[in-house]
């Protein structure tokens, strides 16, 4: 009762110590406490012990049981430790213990923080052959993995699989989904998974809507681009350096440098700190848009401010003067470069 009561509260040094009494007056360990000092420990975040206690499990032959690997598992799972995550999940099969909705979750989690998309997509599939439910975190990991290995069509599959399954997705599944369109450059379904969020009564996360940004970005769609951006403010979602970078990005990729020179300014009127990264876009805006005062004003700019010059803003300067038929300035600002 006192070791259920730590975990709990997640007093995992509590749970440990108690259990340490338990142990040397010679009381002996159950099922359902050493199941909650593993739970305790896995609240905590120390897997190690999680480990330790479910391998004393199995060494004292005292008798395991789902709570106890799950707790275990997810333990592992959440500092990213897919292989122990892997082996505990197998040792549990092998002691012909069912796993639930709950194990299969924190395993394909555990595999998509380990970068393992291949395998978490070939567990997910495991799950219909044992009959486990899947649930609203099981479709939102795997979606999240089909994203990170930019297979925007699968992810989309699986979120459609959702409505199949009569599981209603929520903010963090259509941000996965929104996502994975981005980096395949699929705006238009990108587009139409914002439509479907909004239609299901969620808010807009700065993680789908800088996502949608950086679609239309990709798309050639600068205008969408900075149409989506007012929609953003008048919103109050959180402008951030990605942000400004993804509508920047947008304008430099069809050489809009006005736009690009627009945006700037209203990040310097911001709290947001302007980036090497959105300051070396404006300036190769104004580079593909033949504009090389305004390239070598932004080089300026970016001199005289704290951000860090990088080859992109020298180059595009420098590019921006020979287009434009300016050599020796375009020789001044080889020579900034040199002694940088």
């Amino acid at each position: 009762a006192v070791i259920s009561a730590c975990e709990k509260n997640g007093e995992w040094k509590e749970a440990l110590q108690v259990l340490a009494t338990m142990l040397r007056s010679k009381a002996e360990s159950t099922t359902v406490t050493l199941s909650a000092a593993i739970s305790a420990c896995q609240k905590g975040s120390e897997w190690e012990n999680s480990v330790k206690l479910l391998e004393d499990m199995m060494q004292d032959k005292v008798e395991s049981n789902t709570i106890s690997y799950n707790a275990a598992i997810s333990a592992c799972a959440k500092k990213s430790e897919w292989e122990k995550t892997v082996r505990l999940f197998s040792l549990m099969q092998q002691s012909n213990l069912k796993p639930s909705t709950i194990t299969f979750n924190a395993v394909i989690d555990a595999l998509e923080l380990g970068n393992r998309w291949l395998e978490a997509s070939q567990l997910f599939a495991r799950m219909t052959q044992h009959e486990v439910k899947m649930n609203v975190i099981t479709f939102g990991t795997v979606i999240s993995a089909r994203e990170n290995s930019s297979e925007w069509e699968k992810a989309l599959q699986l979120k459609s699989l959702m409505g199949q399954c009569k599981v209603e997705a929520d903010t963090i599944t259509f941000d996965a989904a929104i996502s994975a369109c981005e980096k395949c450059a699929m705006w238009e379904r990108a587009l139409q998974l914002s439509g479907a969020m909004a239609h299901s009564k969620l808010r807009c996360t700065s993680i789908s809507s800088n996502a949608l940004l950086s679609a239309y970005g990709k798309g050639s769609e600068w205008r969408r681009d900075l149409q989506h951006l007012g929609a953003m403010a008048r919103s109050k979602v959180e402008l951030c350096t990605i942000t400004w970078g993804a509508a920047i990005s947008a304008c430099e990729n069809d050489a809009q440098w006005k736009q690009a020179l627009q945006l700037s300014s209203a990040i310097s009127r911001s709290m947001v700190e302007s980036t090497t990264i959105t300051q070396s876009a404006v300036t190769s805006a104004c580079e593909k848009g033949g504009a090389w005062e305004k390239a070598l004003e932004v080089l300026g700019i970016i001199l005289q401010s704290k951000v860090q010059v990088d080859a992109t803003s020298y180059s595009a300067a420098v590019s921006a003067c020979e287009k434009g038929g300016e050599w020796l300035r375009a020789l001044w600002v080889l020579s900034l470069m040199a002694q940088r």
